[in-house]
């Protein structure tokens, strides 16, 4: 196996703002729960990570951003990944929720309003088990799914009616209408240097809708620092190394914006997504009534 390398991380990753404070320190009891996280999730991976990657997590002092300040390499964090166990199988869903159809539906029709394009396409980016790309392909779009772990798509739903990739250099010169990108964000070690790449297969007027877990809103939950790093049972938001980043509603702003994206402002959007357009405004000032969804277009 290649040596490890380790990432340092100075600066903010989502605003660039080398103004931080350390909120989470390494702890003996840290460091048990580290191990029992690495022996039960992950196969003992992680079991000699301990002295690389202190679990020093930073507060951006300008958009209250989170994230690991040393991180394990891109390598090292797919061996994590390919080791990796579901911790609740039984939970583990085998068709597209409700609310992913309705969502996908509803991406759809501003899509189809913007370009008057009955088969739009859509990349899923990020894909995993594949639960958005077959809800998107369900309502109308022609989808391709993009998951970089071989793994993770070969173990979930076959890709029925959707094309599947692992490089993206498989795209070529392929643009798309929009892009879904789900839960992914967080995983990355550099997301607005992702977001720019995606860029690249998007379409003049692209749609882009991101989520991502959102730390601000979890905060305010009494004892959130209480479980980290795991509790025995569930992954905390802020897991080591499954989550580099925790956004808040500012701090995914910043980093869209630094990609080269602006968030959608038309009619439509409120008519479509009236929760979500009042949340965006509301949650400037209230931060547990904020969101960490965006959708966005690539800036003019």
């Amino acid at each position: 196996m290649a040596e490890m390398k380790i990432l340092i991380f100075g600066q903010c990753p989502a605003c660039n703002s080398y103004e931080s404070e350390i909120v989470e320190r390494n702890t003996e009891s840290d460091s048990h729960w580290f191990l029992e996280l690495s022996k039960r999730k992950y196969n003992g991976c992680m079991n000699d990570w301990q002295s690389l990657f202190p679990l020093d997590i930073h507060h951006c002092l300008s958009c209250s951003h989170l994230w690991y300040y040393r991180q394990p390499d891109q390598s090292s964090l797919v061996q994590m990944y390919n080791n990796g166990i579901v911790l609740n199988p039984v939970k583990i869903a085998k068709r597209p929720s409700w609310r992913m159809r309705k969502e996908m539906k509803t991406l759809y029709e501003l899509v189809k309003h913007r370009y008057q394009d009955n088969k739009p396409r859509l990349l899923d980016f990020g894909s995993g088990r594949g639960l958005w790309a077959h809800a998107a392909q369900e309502n109308g779009f022609e989808v391709t799914a993009y998951e970089p772990s071989a793994i993770r798509s070969t173990s979930g739903i076959r890709s029925d009616g959707f094309r599947l990739t692992n490089c993206l250099e498989d795209l070529g010169e392929q643009k798309f209408h929009a892009v879904n990108i789900e839960q992914v964000l967080e995983h990355l070690p550099q997301p607005v240097e992702t977001l720019k790449a995606v860029l690249d297969y998007c379409l003049d007027k692209a749609l882009i809708r991101i989520t991502v877990p959102n730390i601000g809103r979890e905060k305010t939950r009494p004892g959130f620092w209480n479980d980290f790093p795991f509790d025995g049972q569930h992954i905390h938001l802020m897991s080591p190394f499954e989550h580099l980043q925790g956004f808040t509603q500012n701090s995914l702003g910043c980093a869209a914006r630094r990609a080269g994206l602006s968030p959608v402002r038309h009619i439509d959007l409120w008519l479509k997504y009236p929760a979500y357009s009042i949340r965006r405004l509301i949650g400037r000032t209230i931060t547990r009534l904020s969101t960490t969804m965006i959708i966005a277009e690539p800036r003019k």
